[in-house]
């Protein structure tokens, strides 16, 4: 069985020190957390989208609503010729 290496308070040091390094290294810094987005700068965006969803929403709605009203124009004046297509033609 092989012995293992004592750990001597100069390696154990050593290891730390690397480690707070490593985990320095990839921690933001007061700047970084500058540039994300705060609460309030989220719920700006919220309402911002839910303003605009609103307005898309209104806009379909309409859109659909002058849609149907085409249709039914359509549908009235196809009627209106099938009636007159069934007038003029010769009863059997």
């Amino acid at each position: 069985m092989a012995k293992e290496p004592k750990m001597t308070l100069e390696k154990l040091a050593r290891m730390m020190a690397n480690g707070f390094r490593e985990i320095f290294g990839i921690m933001a810094t007061k700047e970084d957390l500058k540039l994300l987005a705060t609460k309030e700068d989220l719920a700006a965006t919220e309402r911002r989208l839910e303003t605009k969803i609103d307005e898309v929403a209104e806009t379909v709605k309409q859109l659909d609503e002058v849609d149907v009203r085409d249709l039914q124009h359509r549908i009235v004046v196809l009627e209106k010729g099938i009636r007159v297509i069934k007038r003029a033609s010769p009863k059997t």
